[in-house]
């Protein structure tokens, strides 16, 4: 006997059978993806976008000469 209490036994190994937990497979909308681009990226290309366009239909005054 050992201090628990208990008997000595041989282990054994653990045998599972082919059936044990069959998996049904995974939904498409479930697995993951690679996203193609980035959410992020492509607010910051849009908000740049505007950016040039606004600085392109601004007026610049800097080109007249002033005259005396």
């Amino acid at each position: 006997m050992t201090a628990h209490g208990m008997e000595p036994f041989q282990v054994r190994p653990l045998k599972i059978g082919e059936y044990c937990e069959p998996r049904s497979p995974i939904p498409r909308e479930v697995q993951k993806e690679e996203p193609e681009t980035s959410r992020f990226l492509d607010v910051l290309e849009k908000q740049h976008k505007e950016s040039v366009k606004r600085c392109a239909d601004a007026i610049s005054f800097g080109a007249y000469k002033r005259k005396v």
